[in-house]
């Protein structure tokens, strides 16, 4: 089995921290790799969390810098699993540069308790669907 490149940092924040309120969740991922169009952003929230079937996704610039992403797509894969698609990024995009993907219309969990992590954090490339890094840290939000 290959041995998958770490992604720098994953982190995950929510729009509303209020315990069971319908929000957006910004996750904001620094790659070790390239990212290419067509690459997939794969990531499963916690159980104790829930995605609307109405959820959208779109990208997100921070502290006034540009997104090199300009175009994602996602689909949700189960109850608890994202899938976000790279439609179109800036071509001088380099690996270490933030990327944010945002989801609507996920609901807090109910509890003060810190969430179960978020699992299966990985990018897998365009051409096979072979995964190219991954996170294995732990992840949590807090409501």
């Amino acid at each position: 089995m290959k041995k998958l490149i770490k992604m720098s940092s994953v982190i995950v924040t929510m729009a509303n921290k209020t315990n069971g309120a319908t929000t957006t969740y910004t996750i904001r991922i620094i790659p070790s790799t390239k990212i290419h169009a067509g690459d997939v952003f794969k990531i499963e929230f916690p159980k104790e969390l829930s995605i609307d079937h109405g959820h959208t996704c779109g990208t997100r610039s921070s502290k006034g810098r540009i997104s090199p992403l300009k175009k994602v797509t996602c689909q949700r894969v189960g109850l608890l699993g994202m899938h976000f698609t790279i439609a179109d990024i800036d071509a001088k995009h380099v690996a270490g540069v933030a990327l944010e993907l945002t989801v609507s219309d996920v609901t807090n969990a109910h509890s003060l308790r810190p969430s179960s992590s978020f699992q299966d954090i990985r990018f897998t490339d365009s051409e096979n669907s072979n995964d190219l890094s991954d996170y294995p840290r732990k992840v949590f939000v807090i409501t």
